[in-house]
């Protein structure tokens, strides 16, 4: 399994036709499930990407541990007998980071969940404050958004010393066209007042 989005697949083998059905929400939500089905039992190996950027990633087979090797930057193997109706339940932790734009940039950085960068609302008429220290602070800094109307993985700026901060983050694919937006950011140059 290459890719975490919902899917089908069917490929043949000496028992038959094998079907999975992936459902998920990825990567607005950290878990993919896979229902196989087949008309025999048989054993097979299923693998399964580890992002590189991933910590923390687990499987479960029908709700148990999966015993899986998981590395980032690998693939997770699960070699077992397999039967209709079987259940794979892998789930990537979003954790919010940092990503340089190179080494010759290191404090020029996108703000990153997953595998999708956030971009923050530049419509908003507010200074650009200044972001957390480190990856730990962005997790707690950046809290989802809880109004309606709000796109889906979209977070809120929240300061530990109760700064109101309106731009709301949220994915790069969701910000509509004609929006202007901030992808980037100069973690050594901010804050940037207007006035």
């Amino acid at each position: 399994m290459n890719l975490y989005l919902p899917s089908e697949v069917k490929w043949s083998r000496a028992g038959g036709e094998v079907k999975i059905v992936q459902e998920t929400t990825y990567p607005e939500s950290e878990t993919s499930t896979f229902t196989l089905t087949t008309p025999t039992a048989g054993k097979f190996a299923l693998k399964f990407r580890v992002p590189g950027w991933s910590s923390g990633m687990t499987i479960k087979v029908n709700g148990a541990d999966a015993s899986a090797e998981i590395k980032p930057g690998t693939w997770a193997v699960i070699n077992r007998p397999w039967q209709s109706g079987d259940k794979v339940e892998v789930r990537i932790p979003l954790r919010l980071r940092y990503q340089p734009v190179d080494e010759a940039h290191p404090n020029r950085v996108a703000v990153v969940r997953g595998p999708v960068v956030l971009v923050q609302d530049a419509a908003v008429h507010e200074a650009i404050h200044a972001l957390p220290a480190n990856d730990e602070e962005l997790n707690t800094w950046l809290v989802p958004t809880d109004r309606r109307g709000d796109p889906p993985a979209a977070f809120r700026m929240k300061p530990p010393d109760g700064t109101t901060v309106g731009a709301l983050f949220q994915p790069f694919y969701a910000m509509p066209e004609v929006n202007s937006y901030r992808m980037y950011f100069d973690r050594d140059k901010l804050p940037y007042i207007l006035w």
